[in-house]
């Protein structure tokens, strides 16, 4: 019998929008089709997921039918806590080979020598994919993870709120929110709009100069984004989903943050939301205000058993033929067979030619209702204007930085007191301010 190597793929489906079905194989399974793929002479890939989607299924199992050097078997992960042990099973080199990004902080781990560097597979091709995508994979300059699919994460509003604007700090877009008598800027969680109006704009030095690794929490822009986030966010309720589209509706809630990961017609929603008065501003920014490109992918662990293996998937699923195959599994999902629900793909010359196809193929397809029949639209083809604006906000987003994830999540940690009125916006921003700088300076 041919001897094999396992390579292992940590999968983590981590993003909204995703529709999960289908289950991977058990380990007694697993090993079954191990032996039949050595006796057929390939090495197993081994791909650990915590749930199966049927895009990569299908993917998988046209990249086992063309390779003939490694199979690929989808090992459901059964509820094993892989995230809490990941930074201690990659030090002790008992990590998978292959991981998806979403799983671990890239940034810090990077650092530390955690991955390989991947410009080498990515090297003379970097105009076919969209920049943000490939970016939010490099660290100091170095490529560790290479994505092969993309959401765009942006904040839509109305005309009477951001005026002729077409970009906006963080400053005159709290004026306006102010301004306008609007019970929300967002209907989401304070802490979401600290995070997603601020703390993402890594090019700022307003709050934090990542430059110079300072934190600025305890400061005064600091604490009036706090006590906006306080009045302007959302915290708990019932019924959101009835309170967010009368608020819509009604224009109690400024705007909403879109996650766009599977579909064109999100504009004909927000045209419908706005009464064709929507502005497509994006998020704030101190040099420019868009969205942002949040990218799936794989990182290479550094201490990995099958490097070649690793590579061979790698260079396959971010490849026109991957990403193609991925493509089609999601607008097949739950037998829709529409591209009403097709993923966005990180290569630019794959995203065109689903464009096109969404264009031809939605044409009249579909007049959608929302969920309590508030409003409707048509799920069909985009204007030329639209269509412009669509592909603008893809190419201007600005990349996703895990960076900022553990800052985050020590906010979170300390936000509680200030909004139950325990603490005050001082009081947590201090605390805020000394967690952070220890991390930052953690990071010199």
């Amino acid at each position: 019998m041919v001897g094999k190597k396992t390579l292992l793929i940590i999968i983590a489906v981590a993003l909204t929008g995703f529709f999960l079905h289908g289950c991977g194989s058990t380990v007694a399974e697993a090993s079954a089709s191990s032996e039949i793929a050595a006796e057929q002479g390939k090495k197993t890939v081994t791909v650990r997921v915590s749930l199966s989607t049927g895009y990569l299924n299908a993917a998988v199992k046209a990249y086992n039918k063309q390779s003939s050097d490694y199979e690929v078997e989808l090992i459901q992960q059964n509820g094993l806590k892989f995230n809490e042990k990941l930074e201690v099973q990659l030090a002790t080199g008992e990590a998978a080979d292959l991981i998806e990004n979403p799983m671990v902080n890239l940034d810090s781990l990077a650092r530390k020598g955690a991955f390989l560097p991947l410009d080498d597979i990515i090297s003379g091709y970097e105009e076919e994919y969209f920049d943000s995508a490939l970016e939010s994979g490099r660290v100091e300059g170095v490529q560790y993870m290479l994505p092969y699919q993309v959401s765009l994460h942006t904040y839509i509003t109305s005309k009477d709120i951001a005026g002729d604007l077409t970009t906006w700090n963080i400053d005159e877009f709290m004026e306006r929110i102010e301004a306008s008598g609007v019970s929300y800027a967002e209907y989401i969680d304070p802490v979401l709009i600290v995070e997603n109006f601020a703390i993402n704009d890594v090019e700022s030095k307003r709050y934090i100069d990542w430059e110079t690794g300072e934190s600025k929490l305890d400061e005064a822009p600091f604490i009036r984004l706090l006590e906006f986030a306080k009045k302007y966010g959302k915290v708990g309720g019932e019924n959101i989903s009835k309170a967010w589209e009368e608020g819509m509706i009604e224009g109690t809630i400024a705007g909403d943050g879109s996650n766009v990961s599977d579909a064109f017609a999100f504009m004909n929603k927000y045209d419908a939301y706005f009464k064709n008065n929507a502005s497509y501003i994006g998020y704030p920014g101190d040099k420019r205000s868009s969205g942002y490109l949040w990218s799936t992918g794989f990182m290479i662990n550094s201490k990995a058993e099958n490097v070649a293996g690793a590579e061979d998937f790698l260079r396959w699923i971010i490849s026109k033929e991957g990403q193609r195959t991925y493509l089609e599994a999601s607008y097949k999902v739950g037998g829709v067979g529409s591209r009403t629900y097709c993923v966005l793909p990180a290569r630019r010359d794959i995203f065109e030619e689903e464009f096109e196809d969404y264009q031809s193929e939605m044409a009249g397809f579909i007049h959608y209702y929302s969920p309590y029949k508030l409003f409707e639209y048509d799920c069909g083809p985009l204007t030329d204007e639209q269509a412009d604006i669509f592909k603008r906000l893809i190419d201007e987003a600005r990349p996703e930085n895990t960076k900022v994830n553990p800052i985050m999540e020590m906010i979170d940690e300390e936000m509680g007191p200030f909004l139950d009125g325990s603490k005050s916006a001082e009081e947590v921003a201090k605390i805020m301010d000394s967690r952070v700088q220890i991390y930052l300076d953690e990071l010199k």
